[in-house]
């Protein structure tokens, strides 16, 4: 593992910068500002004769005993396209000025709890490659950016507020990601962010979901609702469950009574829902979707048809078209009848048909008219 990182250390032509020297650099109180390094060593606020500022705890800050006194960091920190090799610890920290990481890598792990982020924080296309990161309890006064970051393991923003815009475009949660108590006071987005796991996709889509219908964007307030519906049913799915133990390891009514479940949840989330529910009908929020569907089935059994001439009085391919879609939308044949068996292949597709149009009529008006 050493030997390895050494090698990939070495083929990396980037210059080195010892933690050291930008620990001197905020000691003093001069900006900071290093662009495509390599930093070897800690970066550790904590052991830094700093300026604190006296706090009155309260809350479950109190209640867990943090501190009275919080280290005061005058320099702006820009650190950008740059990879920290050792452990980060700015907790417990005020940063009056921006603090910017841009297109890093913490490789170690990076502690940010109990942090007042008094301006921009940047932490954009960053990459968190330790055990976890955390910003538990910090405070966001300004615009929290992390768009395109990549949290490979644990994240927790347990107990943080941000007070402005926080962006999480695009953002990749690897692993377990905590929002518990995690306050937005204006716009959040997770948009198109990526989770390891489907209950920090619920959690932190139903946050979202909750934060634009308070400012009434209700399109959306509906992409977040899909989105938490979607981790919802990986959950309750088969994915979602244990590992199924081997019969050996276990009781053979216990294995049967598991398999059993196992294949409820694959049939009724992992296909049905999926499937279905997700996947045509939308979760009750793309009626454009449904719509297009329910076409592309018309068209489908219109194809069944003229292949096997199963219309009487058809002739042309648009008479076949016609019938399929005047039999998924209304009870009737339009002037036409089916030959045969097919009658049983109609009366489905009248029930189908019937049921999508209207779930569609449902849907498109209950999103216009929020």
């Amino acid at each position: 593992m050493l030997i390895a990182m050494e090698a990939e250390t070495s083929s990396d032509q980037r210059p080195v910068i010892q933690a050291r020297e930008i620990l001197d650099k905020i000691e003093r109180g001069e900006d900071v500002y290093y662009d495509g390094v390599i930093i070897e060593g800690d970066l550790d606020i904590s052991e830094l004769e700093l300026p604190a500022e006296h706090l009155h705890r309260k809350g479950l800050q109190k209640v867990i005993g943090l501190s009275d006194e919080r280290k005061v960091v005058d320099s702006q920190i820009t650190i950008t396209n740059s990879k920290i090799q050792g452990n980060i610890n700015f907790s417990n920290t005020y940063f009056k000025e921006d603090i910017t990481f841009t297109g890093s890598e913490f490789v170690e792990k990076a502690e940010f709890w109990d942090v007042e982020f008094g301006s921009i924080a940047n932490f954009d296309e960053t990459k968190f490659s330790g055990d976890y990161a955390t910003f538990w309890l910090s405070d966001f006064n300004a615009y929290g950016d992390f768009s395109g970051a990549n949290f490979v393991k644990k994240t927790d923003f347990s107990g943080a507020d941000f007070a402005e815009k926080a962006d999480f475009i695009g953002t990749n949660f690897g692993g377990d990601a905590e929002f518990y108590r995690c306050k937005f006071y204006q716009y959040v987005s997770f948009k198109d962010a990526t989770f390891g796991r489907p209950a920090s996709q619920e959690i932190a889509c139903r946050i979202a979901k909750r934060n634009m219908e308070d400012l009434g964007n209700k399109a959306e307030a509906d992409y977040y609702f899909y989105k938490e519906m979607e981790a919802i049913r990986k959950q309750n799915g088969i994915k979602g469950t244990d590992t199924l133990p081997w019969p050996w390891k276990m009781q053979l009514f216990d294995w049967l009574r598991s398999t059993r479940s196992k294949i409820w949840r694959l049939g009724r989330y992992d296909i049905f829902e999926y499937i279905f529910i997700q996947g045509i009908f939308g979760y009750g929020v793309r009626p454009l979707r449904l719509f297009g569907f329910w076409i592309l089935m018309a068209l489908a059994f219109a194809l069944i048809y003229w292949y096997y001439d199963a219309v009487d009085g058809a002739s042309a391919w648009f008479d076949y078209v016609w019938f399929s879609i005047a039999t998924s939308a209304t009870p009737g044949y339009a002037l036409y009848n089916p030959v045969g068996h097919y009658k049983i292949v109609t009366g489905i597709q009248a029930i189908i048909g019937t049921f999508m149009w209207a779930a569609f009529i449902a849907t498109f008006a209950r999103k216009w008219q929020r």
